[in-house]
């Protein structure tokens, strides 16, 4: 069976970068339709973020659609998973709104790589300014929905403490995969920091 991709695309006044990054993904969702998703978050953006995004006929949430406040990347990431849990996906692959040289096939690619492995989740780091997954792919994640079960499941309480944690969410949303959603310090094994084969 193919396993269904969601690409989730946090973004707080993006507009002028998000056209580098959805052209290669609106590419990347029109070769099945079936099984790949684009989902933009948009987290209070002031300027044109969400009527961009939705000038490429994907689906765009708001983190706060009445006061539309920026409630942090931490919120954007749940609302993300959420949507991505309701579409069944396998695989959440969360990129930034600003990543360039962006390709198709590195999506394919990235969520191919987890797939195969033994990870709840992949993630690209930058070393000595080039990426050590892939060129367009630095910081970025790719994550096996079973490892955000428990995230979904105890959305109010990950929503506080990834909201609070604005920039370093990232840092927390890896702990708390690595302990199947129990946050702490400590040292585990399901997150690689690794390049494709």
């Amino acid at each position: 069976m193919k396993p269904i991709i969601t690409v989730m695309v946090p973004g707080l006044n993006e507009a002028e970068n998000l056209p580098d990054v959805l052209n290669p993904l609106q590419k990347w969702k029109m070769q099945d339709q079936k099984h790949r998703f684009v989902t933009v978050v948009n987290d209070g953006s002031k300027d044109e973020t969400e009527k961009v995004a939705r000038s490429f006929g994907v689906e765009v949430l708001d983190t706060d659609p009445i006061k539309r406040k920026n409630r942090g990347k931490g919120t954007a990431v749940i609302a993300g998973a959420l949507a991505a849990k309701a579409k069944g996906s396998d695989v959440l692959v969360m990129l930034d709104a600003d990543i360039k040289r962006l390709e198709p096939a590195d999506i394919t690619d990235f969520a191919k790589a987890l797939l195969k492995s033994d990870k709840l989740m992949l993630a690209g780091r930058t070393c000595e300014g080039e990426s050590i997954l892939h060129p367009s792919i630095t910081g970025q994640r790719a994550i096996k929905m079973e490892a955000l079960e428990p995230i979904i499941r105890g959305v109010p309480k990950w929503i506080t403490l990834l909201s609070i944690c604005k920039v370093n969410s990232d840092y927390v949303l890896e702990k708390l995969i690595q302990n199947r959603g129990i946050y702490s310090k400590g040292r585990n094994q399901t997150v690689a920091f690794q390049t494709l084969p």
